[in-house]
Parts: structure tokens; sequence; C-alpha cells
């Protein structure tokens, strides 16, 4: 994934954040891509010119709820072609997603991501498909919490994170937690009873092989981001599916979000105060009831049980050049709890060049109140 600017902030732990292209991974964004083009069409021959959105749902087999951000990214897709998102449309899109079996890879999984154009009488009049084969976006559509070798190809990468969706695992240090033992990334949450109060690390449990961390609703919490390995990481950051810059006011020429994720300097850490607003604003990240987030900005609530932070950290630098050599080239990317909007808070960042390498470590939290 190129990123042609990134962030660097001087008020947290270290003074990193970043800047690629909008939410969600590229793969996402291209895929939804087509599908806005198809609805379009057919919402031309309905002779409508808006649609609603609404919910994605996972698999019941897993704690997920990627549902969000994929609502939110279609809409920037709908729109971006000139259709009204909108309520009280005629017409609506829902869906739903799962891991299956790979149809262009043999012995490898895919998410496989279905859309239905619905009727005011709930009648679906088309189905739509949409389909995803990196390893990034499995990753962050299934929640995992997984290490993936850096030199390992494409069939190897898949098939850790399948195996971290069916046998999840964790490791606990302390309050930060880890995909294993040794592993130079951690993510840790810290939780204050209210936005204007301190902040301060809260252990989490495991159950049933995934991290749990305990948050009261009206409590406010932010995310801090580890990286003792000795080069400079790349860290996406998603809640609920949606990106921490699903709310950024700098667009680029497509209207999407200019940022995309938080380079965190080698042997430091980096605390993500809230959603990002602009270089010198984020608001709190808020526990709140479900259909009182953020993602009801978009007029989607989550579905999910439980809110569900997932953070992905890729080596990064200013060129491909200088990223790790243990990497292999072609994994590079080209690939009912909720969190809501708290106060705004005060934050200072300047823009950086940098480029992605691929993805190293996935760690996942989920959230309960």
């Amino acid at each position: 994934m190129n990123c042609r600017f990134t962030l660097v902030s001087a008020v947290v732990l270290v003074a990193s954040l970043a800047v690629p292209q909008a939410r969600g991974t590229e793969a996402l964004q291209k895929e939804l891509a087509v599908v806005a083009g198809q609805v379009q069409g057919r919402l031309r021959a309905e002779h409508q010119a808006s649609i609603a959105v609404g919910e994605f749902v996972g698999p019941a087999q897993l704690d997920t709820n990627f549902g969000p951000g994929v609502a939110d990214a279609l809409a920037q897709a709908l729109r971006a072609r000139g259709v009204a998102v909108s309520r009280k449309s005629l017409l609506s899109l829902r869906g739903r997603y799962a891991r299956v079996p790979s149809d262009r890879f043999a012995g490898q999984a895919m998410v496989r991501l279905t859309f239905e154009l619905v009727g005011r009488n709930d009648e679906v009049k088309q189905t739509y498909q949409a389909r995803f084969y990196d390893t990034a976006t499995i990753a962050l559509f299934l929640g995992v919490t997984t290490a993936l070798a850096p030199d390992g190809d494409l069939r190897a990468r898949n098939l850790q994170v399948v195996d971290a969706a069916e046998k999840p695992s964790v490791v606990i240090d302390g309050t930060r937690v880890r995909t294993a033992d040794g592993s130079p990334f951690a993510v840790e949450i810290l939780v204050s009873a209210g936005p204007d109060l301190p902040a301060a690390p809260r252990a989490p449990t495991v159950v049933e092989g995934q991290a749990i961390v305990d948050i009261r609703r009206g409590e406010s919490y932010q995310v801090r981001l580890y990286n003792q390995a000795p080069f400079e990481a790349a860290a996406i950051v998603a809640i609920d599916g949606l990106s921490a810059f699903a709310f950024c006011e700098p667009k680029d020429a497509r209207g999407a979000p200019l940022y995309s994720f938080y380079p965190v300097a080698a042997g430091t850490a980096l605390d993500v105060v809230g959603w990002f607003r602009t270089l010198q604003r984020s608001d709190a990240f808020v526990v709140t009831s479900y259909g009182q987030g953020a993602s009801a900005v978009f007029k989607n609530p989550p579905a999910g049980k439980t809110g569900v932070l997932t953070v992905a950290f890729a080596a990064c630098a200013a060129s491909r050049e200088q990223l790790p050599a243990d990497e292999r080239a072609e994994g590079r990317s080209g690939q009912r709890n909720e969190t809501g909007i708290g106060p705004a808070r005060h934050t200072q960042f300047t823009q950086v060049a940098r480029v992605m390498g691929v993805l190293r470590d996935v760690i996942t939290i989920r959230y309960t109140h």
C-alpha cells in the first residue's frame, strides 16, 4: 500500500500518525467501487436516484463486527458515483459476509460479501457479490489475532489467518496484548471514567482464545500501540470495521479520508486518543449503547454483541528500498456495544511520506460492558 503522506504527532508518546488512501484496504475500496457501479445501473433502470444502506453481518460462528466499516465504505463508493444515500429511499442495500473456500486459489480461503438490493416490501430485487483474496482484508473482516511470516508466500499467510480464526489464541503481557511471546508489537487499552479524566491501562482477560477488555458504557478509552521492532511500523486501527480516520476532515481527490494509518517509530509507543478529525483535533473514543455511537452517523450501527478493535502492523519506510530485507515483495500491499464520538482532544501532527511493507501482526481486542 503506497502512502503518499503520513502524520507525525507531537502530543502522544511518540510523534507519528499516518496518511494513505482512506479506510479499509485497497481491495475493499476497489471491490465496493465495482458494486456501486452495478447498483447505480439498477437504480437508473428503476428510475431512482438514491438508496438506503443497511446492515452487513458476519457469520454467527465468529464474533466479528466489520459490518459498519463495509456500510461506510459502500456509502462512500456510491456517493463518489453521484448516488445519494438516504434512509428515506425506496430501495435499500443490506448484506452478509463469510469466510468460504477460495474460488481462485485451491486450498485457500476468501471472504465473500453478498449484497441484496431490497424493495420497500422486503422483496429482493437483485443480488451482488464481492470477493476478497488478500491477507490483510481477510484478517480485518474476521477480526483475528495472529503473527504472519513476512517472508511467507501468499498461500502460507492465507492459511495462517484461517487457522487464527478457527483456533484463536493470544498472549497477555501485563496489560498489553501480543500475538505471541517475543512479538515486537503490542496493543494496550487505557480507560477513563470520562473523556476529561485520567486514563489508566486496563488488564484484558482471555475468553476462548480472544482478548477481552471490560469497558463500561460512558467510559472513554485510548489505544496505545507498541513497536519494539528495529524499524518503523505502520499501524492500521479499525473499530467495528471503521478506520480511526473514518471522520477525517481532510479528503483526497475522490472525497475519501486523506490519512489511513499511524507510523510508529522503532522502539517507541503511540497513543491513539480518538477518532482523527484534523491535524490538531481527535474526538474521544467513548463506549455507548447500540445505535448511539460513531456508526450511527451512517445510520447503520453494528449488530454484533461486542465491540471489535483490530490493529494491523506492517513495516513502513520513506521508500520501498528502505523496507526490511526479510519481506517477501509480492506480499506487499496493492492488495451491541459500539464506540461513539466523545469530546474533542487537541493533537498536533505533521505529514511525512511513507510506503508500507507486508502485514506482520494483527491484534484484535473485543470490548464489553
